[in-house]
C-alpha cells in the first residue's frame, strides 16, 4: 500500500524536522518556509557536504586555488569559462534584485548548510574549509553556473562554436538534440485508469557532480512537496505536490545567441560610433604542491551590452548572449510553481519565464495536462533561421529587449488524444495527431525538425485504444526494446547473410537471435551498437530518411545494404577483440557500480531509441564499460484524491557516508525497479532510519 500526501504532521515550532526514511530521502518540516529552506540546507550538507564545497568553489572559479591546476590545466580551464562568464558579477546583481521572499529562502538555506558544516567538522575536506562560509551570493552563483552556463551553452560548446565562426559558417555548432535526453509524459482523463491523471518524470542527466540530482519532501504550512533538485539549489526543480506535478525536459530552442562585432581600435563599432569595451581583470590563483599559491593566471574580459567577448580574429569580435542573464527571479518562480493548487496558478507561476530553458510537461488532480515548450526567447531581435546563430552586432536593432510571453510559445491544454509527451523533440509531436503548426509560431524559434526515436517509440505506445494505469506507465518506462531495430535490422540481417565476409554471416546469425532489447541478459546488443557506431550519422544511410511530414514513421530502412553489412562485418571483427565474442550477455562488460561493488547494467542511449536510458564511458580500472548517466530521478504519479507515486534516484542522495540503515537504489535499477515514494504525512515509523531537529538562528529582517 503506498502512503499518500493526506494526513497532518506534527507542527515544528521556530525548528525544522528531518527524517530520513530507509532510501536516504529527508522529509523535512518547518513551521514556515524559511524554517523548511534551513532544514533543506541542512539535509543537503550532511548528505553531500564536500560536493557542495565543490561546487561552490567552482561556481566562484577558485577550483584551481583549492585543487591546483587539475589534469591538463583543467581546473584552470573551468575557472577561466566562469570568470569569462561573470559568474561572480551575475550573482550579485541577482541578489540585489532578489525580493524579500527570495532572500527570506536564501538565507535559511544558507544558514542550513554553514550550521550543519560548523557542527561537523570532520566531515569536511580539510582543502574544502576554506571555501566556508558559504553565502547567499554564492548559491546564486551555483544556480547561475549550471542553468546558463552548464545545461544552456558550455565551455566546450562554445569552442566548437567559435571555431565553425572562425572557419566563416554562419550557421554555428548547436546542442544536438538527437541525442539529449529526459521524458516527460502526461495521461489525462481519457488515457488513464485509476486515476485522474498520470505524470512520468524522468530527466536524463550526467551523474557527475554538477548535475547531480537531491530528492526529497518539503513541507511547511499546507504546502507539501516531493520531488528532486540539483545540489546546491534551494527549491524542487522538478516533482509533484498534492494537487499537481510537473517535469522539465531540454527543449530544441537557441540556447545561446552570438554577435558579431566589427572591431575598432580598441573597442567596437555600435550605433556607428566607436564604443569601448567595459573591461576587467580577473587573476586566477593556482595551488602548487604543500598549498603553496605560487602561480597567478590573470585574464582580460571585454564585454558588451549582448554579453562578453568570447573570441577576436582578423578585425571581427564575437559577443555571447545567453538567455536567463536578465531573469534573477528562479527561485521565488519554483516556489510559487510548488505551491500552486490547479493548472491557472501553475500556469501564473510558470509565465514568470524566469527558467532559460526547459519545455514543461504537466499533470492534476482535476485530470488537467499541459505541454509549454518554455524557455526564454526573443521578442524583438529581428527574425533568425532555424541554425542562425551568429548575428549582426553593430548596434542596438538586434539587441534582446524583450521576452515571448508564456502563450505565445508552442503550448497544448488538454488535447483530444487525452495524452502529451516530450522527448526533447520539437513541439510539433507533443500529442498525435498533430494539434501544433510549425507555420504558427515565430521563425527560427525551434531549431530542430528531427522527432528522435525515443520520442517515436512512446507515441506509438500513448496512441494505442486502451487507458494506462501507474504500472503500465512505470512498465513503458521501463522498456530496453531498441526502436532503431525496428527500422534497419531485418534489412541489416539480410545483406549479413548476403555478405562474402564470414564475419558478417556470423554476426548476422547472432543478430537474428537478438531479443531487440538491452536488458542485462540480451546477446547481440553489443553487437548492433557497435554496427551502428560504425555507421556515418548521415539521412542518406536510411532508405527512407526522416522526413518532417511523417515523423513518427521515418526513418526507415538501409539504402546500401552492401556497405551496411561491411560495417557489420568490421563491428563483428573489433567487438571479438574487445568482449571475446559476438554473443555476450549485454550485463557481462556493462555495469553499474557501487564502491567497490558491480551489478550488470541495462539501457542505452539515443539514436537507439531506448525509454531506459544509460550512458556509459571505458572503466579503465576494470575493464568493460560503466554506466556515468542516464535515468536519473524517476517518479512515476497519479493523481486522484491522494497522489500515488513509484520512483528512483538511481545513485541515490548521499556522497558523504549516510546513516545505518540507508539502502543503495542501484541495486534496483540494475533490476529495472522502482520504489515506493514514502510521503511524510504517513511516513510509517519502521520506514525511519534517523530523526532530527534542527534550529535555525533569527534570521534577518525581509523587510
Amino acid at each position: 500500500m503506498l502512503c499518500s500526501l493526506a494526513g497532518a504532521w506534527p507542527p515544528a515550532a521556530s525548528a525544522a524536522s528531518i527524517d530520513w526514511d530507509d532510501w536516504g530521502v529527508p522529509h523535512i518540516a518547518g513551521k514556515d518556509l524559511n524554517d523548511a529552506m534551513y532544514g533543506f540546507g541542512w539535509a543537503q550538507m550532511r548528505a553531500n557536504a564536500n560536493l557542495q564545497l565543490r561546487l561552490i568553489a567552482q561556481a566562484r572559479g577558485r577550483s584551481a586555488e583549492i585543487f591546483g591546476a587539475g589534469d591538463n590545466d583543467s581546473m584552470i580551464k573551468a575557472d577561466t569559462w566562469v570568470r569569462r562568464m561573470g559568474v561572480a558579477q551575475l550573482a550579485g546583481d541577482w541578489l540585489r534584485q532578489q525580493s524579500p521572499d527570495e532572500k527570506a529562502v536564501l538565507n535559511g538555506f544558507v544558514a542550513g548548510l554553514n550550521a550543519y558544516a560548523g557542527s561537523h567538522p570532520a566531515e569536511i575536506d580539510p582543502a574544502l574549509r576554506a571555501v566556508l562560509p558559504i553565502q547567499p551570493a554564492d548559491v546564486l552563483a551555483r544556480l547561475a553556473s549550471l542553468m546558463l552556463f552548464n545545461l544552456a551553452v558550455d565551455e566546450w560548446q562554445m569552442t566548437d562554436a567559435i571555431d565553425n565562426w572562425q572557419k566563416g559558417n554562419a550557421a554555428v555548432a548547436l546542442r544536438d538534440y538527437s541525442k539529449a535526453g529526459s521524458n516527460g509524459w502526461a495521461l489525462g482523463k481519457a488515457k488513464a485508469q485509476d486515476a485522474a491523471a498520470l505524470l512520468l518524470v524522468n530527466p536524463h542527466l550526467p551523474w557527475s557532480e554538477p548535475t547531480r540530482l537531491f530528492e526529497a519532501q518539503i513541507r511547511f504550512g499546507d504546502t507539501q512537496v516531493y520531488g528532486a533538485t540539483f545540489v546546491g539549489l534551494p527549491f524542487i526543480a522538478v516533482g509533484f505536490n498534492q494537487s499537481l506535478g510537473w517535469t522539465h525536459t531540454i527543449n530544441p530552442m537557441h540556447n545561446f545567441y552570438m554577435y558579431q562585432l566589427q572591431l575598432a581600435g580598441t573597442g567596437y563599432r555600435w550605433n556607428g560610433q566607436t564604443r569601448a569595451f567595459d573591461s576587467r581583470t580577473e587573476t586566477i590563483a593556482v595551488r602548487r604542491l604543500r598549498g603553496l599559491y605560487s602561480e597567478k593566471k590573470t585574464i582580460t574580459v571585454d564585454s558588451t551590452p549582448y554579453g562578453p567577448v568570447v573570441a577576436k580574429s582578423a578585425g571581427k569580435g564575437l559577443a555571447l548572449w545567453v538567455p536567463g542573464r536578465d531573469a534573477p527571479h528562479m527561485i521565488g518562480q519554483y516556489w510559487d510553481m510548488a505551491k500552486a493548487r490547479n493548472l491557472a496558478e501553475f500556469k501564473s507561476a510558470l509565465g514568470q519565464q524566469q527558467a532559460p530553458i526547459f519545455s514543461v510537461v504537466y499533470a492534476d488532480r482535476d485530470g488537467h495536462i499541459y505541454y509549454n515548450f518554455g524557455g526564454r526567447n526573443p521578442a524583438s531581435a529581428q527574425p533568425v533561421a532555424r541554425e542562425q546563430t551568429v548575428l549582426d552586432g553593430s548596434g542596438d536593432k538586434t539587441l534582446w529587449t524583450g521576452t515571448l510571453p508564456l502563450d505565445a510559445l508552442p503550448s497544448l491544454t488538454d488535447p483530444a488524444s487525452g495524452w502529451l509527451q516530450n522527448a526533447n523533440d520539437p513541439p510539433w509531436t507533443a500529442t498525435w495527431p498533430r494539434a501544433l503548426e510549425e507555420k504558427n509560431f515565430p521563425s527560427g524559434l525551434v531549431v530542430s525538425d528531427f522527432t528522435n526515436l525515443r520520442a517515436q517509440q512512446v507515441i506509438a505506445q500513448l496512441s494505442a485504444a486502451h487507458r494506462f494505469r501507474l504500472e503500465d506507465i512505470v512498465a513503458l518506462k521501463q522498456r530496453t526494446h531498441v526502436a532503431l531495430s525496428d527500422r534497419v535490422l531485418d534489412d541489416l540481417i539480410a545483406a549479413g547473410r548476403r555478405s562474402a565476409d564470414p564475419d558478417a554471416r556470423e554476426a548476422s546469425a547472432v543478430l537474428a537471435k537478438w531479443d531487440r532489447n538491452i536488458n542485462a541478459d540480451s546477446r547481440g546488443a553489443s553487437l548492433f551498437i557497435s554496427w551502428v557506431l560504425f555507421t556515418p550519422a548521415r539521412a542518406n544511410v536510411f532508405a527512407e530518411p526522416f522526413n518532417p511530414a511523417k515523423p513518427t514513421t521515418t526513418p526507415q530502412g538501409l539504402s546500401d545494404t552492401a556497405a551496411a553489412a561491411q560495417r557489420l562485418g568490421r563491428a563483428a571483427r573489433i567487438l571479438r577483440e574487445t568482449e571475446g565474442r559476438l554473443d555476450a550477455p549485454w550485463g557481462e562488460h556493462h555495469k553499474l557500480r557501487l564502491g567497490a561493488d558491480s551489478m550488470p547494467a541495462n539501457g542505452a542511449t539515443d539514436p537507439l531509441g531506448v525509454s531506459r536510458s544509460t550512458s556509459y564511458v571505458a572503466d579503465t580500472e576494470h575493464g568493460g564499460y560503466v554506466a556515468n548517466g542516464g535515468d536519473s530521478f524517476v517518479a512515476a504519479v497519479g493523481f486522484g484524491a491522494e497522489p500515488r507515486a513509484m520512483g528512483l534516484l538511481s545513485y541515490g542522495n548521499f556522497t558523504q557516508t549516510p546513516p545505518a540503515g540507508v539502502k543503495a537504489q542501484l541495486p534496483l535499477y540494475s533490476a529495472l525497479r522502482l520504489r515506493e515514494l514514502r510521503f511524510g504525512a504517513q511516513l510509517d515509523k519502521q520506514f525511519i532510519v534517523l530523526s532530527e531537529r534542527v534550529a535555525p538562528p533569527a534570521l534577518p529582517s525581509r523587510h
